[in-house]
């Protein structure tokens, strides 16, 4: 039997040409769905593209932490520039204008300074966002410039991409501060923390590292742990609001004089709402929040002085409410919600990180929730950084402590012996 096909020398060139042809595919519409806005969105918050060509990890952690934070101040800029171009702040100068958003943006990188006799070092919690998005972004960008494939490739990076960041922050600070005093290692500091949760952030979400087990478990509970705590804290904020609205608007009349004027103050309250919210968590929590010195607010005590005309200031209550110590059922049912990702995990290890990280994470809230925003009183403000992390830990350790008893006593019951068994023996 042949192997040769019969049929091969019968088959004309035309359909041997047809069979070898290469198949063009059919040019595609580009997509449109990511819509105008989201086209504008991506143009502005592109990085430099490092091509076919990998970055040096140095150069690559100095770009993306220095595009970061041009990104960031520019943006923090242009919104104090559009204000005082609609509503001249007085009698400020372009200059002052440009000082204040450098304020805005140090303090917003966990910067403080003393200007005027008056010490700044509350962070603006929600411009602090706006700058981890950028540092986010620049993270993420970070993992293709340097082809990594692992977080121990991006270690030096990230270590630059971090120098970078605190270094142009206090660029910026040396160059507002016109005869300000300020705490180098302080602001290196601050803008450190800032910086490695915002880069981190990125990282994580662009390398999709896998996790192991028992960190997802720690993650998922202590995420759990803050969904709860923080939609009560947000609720409780809330619910101030209604109460208090009318010293509120009372107070905004009275220090804005035009609309203008009223929206610059509202946009001021605003980029502080987060932090009321975590003094409210802190109260949730068991702990105390100063409002200047010598004052006092928690659930079961509210001693306030003399407040300035802020505005925000205004939604604390002038008494603590009546069933202050039931509020923190929010709080027990936030640790409880932990226990459903450790569900058939007795790991001690386990639970010991789960301890530590939410000791971690208390601190960094509470450092995030405190500084000063004045002269005088005004010089405390917001909860001591160790207390909501001792506050966490506390709750934490109680819910883990009633899980193991729980635990204990139905593994006795269950390896009890039965009556019929003692009878018989």
């Amino acid at each position: 039997m042949s192997l040769r096909d019969p049929d091969a020398a019968t088959r004309s060139p035309l359909r041997r040409s047809e069979q070898l042809a290469p198949v063009v595919p059919l040019p595609q519409r580009p997509s449109s769905s990511r819509g105008l806005r989201g086209r504008l969105a991506a143009g502005f918050a592109r990085v430099p593209e490092p091509g076919a060509t990998i970055w040096p990890a140095p150069l690559a952690g100095l770009v993306a932490g220095i595009w970061s934070a041009a990104m960031s101040l520019l943006v923090v800029g242009a919104v104090v520039l559009l204000g005082w171009i609609f509503a001249p702040l007085g009698s400020g100068q372009f200059a002052d204008v440009m000082r204040a958003s450098g304020f805005a943006w140090v303090l917003a990188n966990g910067g403080s300074l003393r200007w005027q006799g008056a010490s700044l070092s509350l962070p603006p919690l929600l411009v602090s966002l706006v700058i981890m998005l950028f540092q986010r972004r620049a993270g993420r960008w970070l993992v293709g410039a340097v082809a990594a494939e692992r977080v121990a490739h991006l270690v030096l990076p990230f270590i630059f991409a971090l120098a970078a960041a605190a270094s142009a922050q206090l660029l910026v600070l040396a160059a507002v501060a016109d005869g300000s005093v300020f705490s180098v290692m302080r602001n290196t500091a601050g803008a450190g923390i800032v910086a490695a949760v915002g880069f981190a952030w990125g990282i994580d979400r662009e390398l999709g590292s896998p996790r192991t087990a028992s960190v997802s478990i720690v993650l998922q509970a202590l995420r759990n742990f803050a969904l709860v705590l923080g939609a009560g804290s947000v609720l409780m904020v809330a619910l101030l609001s209604v109460l208090k609205h009318r010293g509120f608007t009372g107070l905004l009349s009275a220090v804005a004089g035009d609309s203008t004027s009223v929206l610059q103050v509202l946009v001021l309250c605003l980029v502080y709402l987060p932090t009321i919210v975590l003094w409210a968590a802190t109260a949730l929590l068991g702990g105390t929040v100063a409002v200047g010195v010598g004052t006092q607010v928690s659930l079961t005590t509210v001693a306030l002085g003399a407040l300035p005309p802020l505005p925000l200031l205004a939604l604390l209550p002038d008494q603590a409410p009546a069933p202050g110590r039931s509020l923190m059922v929010v709080t027990a049912l936030a640790a409880c919600s932990m226990l459903w990702p450790l569900r058939g995990h007795r790991s001690a290890l386990l639970r010991g990180a789960l301890l530590l990280g939410s000791g971690v994470a208390g601190a960094l809230l509470g450092g995030a929730a405190t500084g000063a925003m004045g002269p005088g009183r005004l010089q405390l403000l917001g909860p001591t950084w160790w207390q909501p992390a001792l506050a966490v830990m506390a709750w934490v350790g109680a819910v883990l402590l009633l899980d193991e008893l729980v635990h204990q006593l139905r593994r006795y019951l269950r390896n009890r012996p039965s009556d019929a068994v003692e009878d018989a023996n």
